[in-house]
């Protein structure tokens, strides 16, 4: 699965995910598949953007109960 390359504002105006990552709230670009953590809470390997949200992707290991679902802006 390819990551979502879209602007962090424009992913932002629509539905999106937010990651807890390190205690820093990252966008989620895409889910690369679900597993489970090392203690075999349910977690899944997500693309996530840097600390400014734009650039680089990283796919990282993050638990599914520090995933939230976020509704789109308004304009």
């Amino acid at each position: 699965m390819t990551p979502d390359t879209r602007p962090a504002m424009e992913i932002r105006s629509d539905m999106h995910a937010v990651a807890k990552v390190r205690g820093c709230p990252r966008v989620v670009r895409g889910i690369d598949r679900f597993t489970h953590m090392p203690d075999r809470t349910p977690a899944a390997m997500v693309w996530i953007t840097d600390k400014h949200m734009v650039g680089r992707h990283f796919l990282e290991l993050v638990a599914l109960n520090k995933i939230t679902i976020c509704p789109g802006r308004t304009r």
